[in-house]
């Protein structure tokens, strides 16, 4: 058994557009499909909007910790050492 992931969009209820091609994809065998979405599509300005993510990790968590990016590296690091 082959396993390949990739995303589609839907095209209506029984038809699924794949974003990307599937390799080595023969017509007519059948394949097992499990399929995963979101309740909400995801609009496109939406998508990536990271600044907004950061600012409001701040508003929901005013007394985090606030570290830069070399602080985060090394506790990663001490967290992979252990």
């Amino acid at each position: 058994m082959t396993a390949v992931e990739t995303t589609a969009t839907f095209d209506g209820q029984e038809h699924l557009r794949l974003d990307q091609p599937v390799p080595d994809a023969v017509s007519g065998h059948r394949v097992r499909v499990i399929v995963l979405f979101e309740d909400t599509p995801m609009e496109p300005q939406r998508k990536g909007n990271f600044q907004a993510a950061i600012g409001s990790f701040y508003r929901d968590f005013p007394d985090a910790q606030i570290r830069d990016s070399k602080e985060w590296l090394a506790e990663l690091r001490e967290s992979e050492e252990a």
